[in-house]
């Protein structure tokens, strides 16, 4: 849990109170959960460019008013209310909590409205804890924000990480020729994942342009304008304020949070049973050791997911 905005040692593990589901609530055994984007963020005080003050009258002014993080997880259903009719004890599923947060613990508790689906078969437990959050981002900047088509040229900047792996392999199901582009050292993982592979130095010099353009990295959009063809699209997930204003005088460029819909769940489960579709995972730590998980999303340079073990 996090009490006040820092580095990763401000992550302390601690005992709650197991939560007690009510008449329409699933109580939930969490087997993984990343730490994510956001909950480096969120823990670090860090927020978008012009942000800061809104984040921090929502958030919490001095720390996380929900100070147990975690938004993304794989779990085993333990409990269920009586009003419960579309699940049951037993059942693994993966899903999202929202901004009630609260994976990153042995025990959660959400409604049976909450964005679920059932487990791929396919992934284990770390894997299918890092679809959600990196999944359902690049589904929804790509194929409803972007509109991507067959045969649209896509370039995913920061392709190595744990969003940009996974708009690489959606491109690619969308019918996208897909350019992924990475630090040199990591350009074979990049191509490991059936994606051209070019370093972030060399885009400028390749004198190409791309239809879509998704950025994880916060690149500056003057950096990516020479690098978009005519009438291309361009989404900037980490975007702050001045992006953003930017976006709704500019059609071109796409930015904002991805919804949490149990049905973007599913569609990126069964692309996973599939065999289509495999979250990158880098590394996986027990719950106890979260604030070293911390340090090594803030270091970067990862391929994939920092994973906690909890349950």
């Amino acid at each position: 849990m996090v009490r006040a905005y820092g580095g990763p040692e401000q992550v302390v593990t601690g005992l709650c109170p197991d939560p007690v589901p009510g008449a329409q609530d699933i109580l939930l055994r969490i087997c993984a959960s990343p730490v994510t984007a956001g909950d480096r963020r969120i823990r670090a005080g860090d927020f978008p460019r012009g942000m800061g003050v809104a984040a921090r009258l929502v958030l919490g002014w001095r720390g996380p008013r929900r100070p147990i993080l975690g938004n993304a997880f794989c779990a085993e259903i333990a409990a269920v209310g009586p009003g419960v009719t579309q699940f049951r004890p037993g059942q693994r599923v993966i899903g999202q909590s929202g901004m009630r947060m609260g994976a990153h613990a042995d025990y959660l508790c959400l409604p049976e409205r909450a964005a679920l689906a059932p487990m791929p078969a396919t992934l284990t437990e770390a894997e299918a804890a890092s679809l959600p959050f990196g999944g359902t981002t690049a589904l929804h900047f790509l194929r409803d924000r972007a509109a991507l088509w067959p045969g649209a040229r896509l370039l995913v900047l920061g392709a190595a990480g744990m969003v940009g792996g996974m708009a690489v392999q959606i491109g690619r199901i969308l019918g996208a020729e897909v350019t992924g582009a990475a630090r040199p050292r990591s350009l074979t993982h990049v191509a490991d994942l059936e994606a051209e592979a070019l370093a972030m130095e060399a885009l400028a010099q390749t004198g190409r342009r791309w239809d879509v353009i998704l950025d994880t990295t916060g690149a500056a959009p003057a950096a990516l304008w020479p690098l978009l063809a005519p009438g291309g699209r361009m989404a900037l997930l980490a975007a702050g304020l001045p992006e953003m204003v930017q976006s709704l005088t500019r059609r071109a460029v796409l930015t904002g949070t991805a919804p949490e819909r149990a049905a973007d769940l599913a569609q990126l489960a069964a692309w996973a049973e599939a065999g289509l579709l495999r979250p990158p995972v880098a590394a996986c730590l027990p719950l106890e050791r979260a604030a070293e998980a911390h340090a090594r999303h803030e270091a970067g340079g990862l391929h994939g997911a920092v994973v906690l073990r909890c349950g």
